[in-house]
This record gives C-alpha cells, structure tokens and sequence, in this order.
C-alpha cells in the first residue's frame, strides 16, 4: 500500500511502499505516460512525471530512505498457522517537493484521461467506458494521488482541503504546452520560506498552479519563449538561471 506523509519540515511529502506497491506504480506510471512523442504538447509534465519515475526506481532498488514497519504479525497468529516468519516489512521512502507533487498529481489526471481516450475511442466521458473504469494502470496512479491528498487533507483546514480539491480536479484537460520552469520558481520559494507558512502555503500553491493567466506565469512563459527563440532551442530545454537551497525536509 503506498503511504504518503507530510515531511518534518513541510518541504514536500514522503511517500513510501513496499517493493511490489512502488515498482507497480513506477510500470504503472511509465505505461500511462505513453511513448515518447506520444503526447508532443505535454513533453515537459510528461518530464516531470518521468523525475518522479527516477526515484521511485531509485528508492525501491534500495537507494533512498527505507522504513520498517510492525506487520501485526504476533506469536499467536504464528502458533495457528504453524509457521515462523518476520514481525515487520520493509517499506523503501523517498521525498518530493511539494510545488512538484502538487503539479505530478494534476498532471496524471491529464495523462489518465488520454490513455483512456486513446483506448475507448470516445471523447464523451471515457473514465466510464468499459476498456478503462477497472483500468489497473488507472487504479494503481489512483492510489498516489488519494493518497497524496488524504495526507494534506488530515493535515488542513476543511475549508482549505474543499478549496484545494476544486482546484486540482478539472473536467478537460489542461497540462498542454505547460511551462514547467515555472515550477523550478515555486520549488525554490517554498526552500526559502520559513517552516511555519509553508503548510499554509499549499492552496497558495495549487492556485498559482492553475491560474494561467496569472502574471508571473505569463511573464515567465513570455521569457522561455522569446530565450528559446533567439537560442533556436525547444521551450521545455531552457532551464532557469536559479540557485536552489539545500534542502531541509
């Protein structure tokens, strides 16, 4: 079961899983992604989603933080089954940003519904057709993101959760031609602000996530673009000019 928790410091959240639940969820994630230039207009989320492969893989080949955990396993249930085994699991954790996992988690909503356009060939409410509602690729990026917003939800006010909620769900999707850089930005304000607003910050978060037409995001989008021209390279391989913190989780 992928567990999600806010980390100590409020940076970002931590999620963690046994072997099976993270290596499920990274083939998972790299099948809903699709092939390359599968989804040209989505290239740079489709990146970040790709960071978030990185250390999945990473962390249940053993190279981020590992967690024991108690099983419930007691000695009574040993002497029934007749049969000696381990009291705790392993559980393999790792930490992402909160700006990123805030976006990671919209993202996929996207990729969902094109995966499940692509396969019942209906643009009409495809989450209900027959080839997708028991999807098991769906179910498993399902469990992230439930999981990733019970952890704030038990960690915000009610009216903060209802608001977070209605601005990460929309009917359409809308992650096309995102300028991810944008994230790199809202990365390094949350680094340097002080621990106490950063829970705070989340719906802050989410609605500068979302708001397009926001200034600063069309001011940073107006920047890439006119860089990138003059460079002659793509928009998603600009990269910011930014020194990031180290990071205190």
């Amino acid at each position: 079961m992928i567990k999600a928790e806010l980390t100590p410091r409020h940076a970002g959240i931590a999620i963690a899983g046994d072997y099976e639940d993270l290596e499920h969820l990274y083939d998972a994630l790299i099948r809903i992604l699709g092939d390359e230039d599968e989804y040209p207009a989505y290239a740079a989320a489709r990146i970040r989603v790709l960071g978030l492969c990185y250390d999945i893989r990473h962390a249940y080949m053993g190279d981020r933080d590992i967690k024991v955990i108690d099983n419930n396993m007691t000695r009574e249930k040993m002497k029934l089954t007749g049969k000696v085994v381990h009291t705790t699991n392993v559980y393999y954790e790792f930490q992402v940003l909160m700006p990123e996992i805030l976006f990671i988690v919209m993202a996929l909503n996207d990729f969902c519904l094109l995966r499940a356009r692509k396969e019942s060939k209906q643009m009409l409410d495809p989450m209900r057709h027959k080839k997708i509602i028991w999807d098991r690729d769906i179910a498993q990026i399902r469990m992230l993101q439930s999981a990733i917003f019970d952890c704030l939800a038990r960690a915000l006010e009610p009216r903060a959760v209802t608001r977070l909620l209605n601005l990460m769900i929309q009917d359409y999707p809308w992650m096309d031609g995102y300028f991810t850089q944008y994230l790199d930005e809202l990365n390094v304000e949350i680094l340097e602000m002080a621990q106490d607003k950063r829970l705070k910050f989340v719906t802050v978060l989410a609605k500068r996530l979302t708001e397009l037409d926001a200034p600063d995001y069309l001011g940073l989008r107006h920047e890439v673009k006119d860089y990138a021209k003059a460079m002659g390279i793509a928009p998603d391989e600009v990269r910011l000019n930014l020194d990031y913190p180290d990071v205190e989780w």
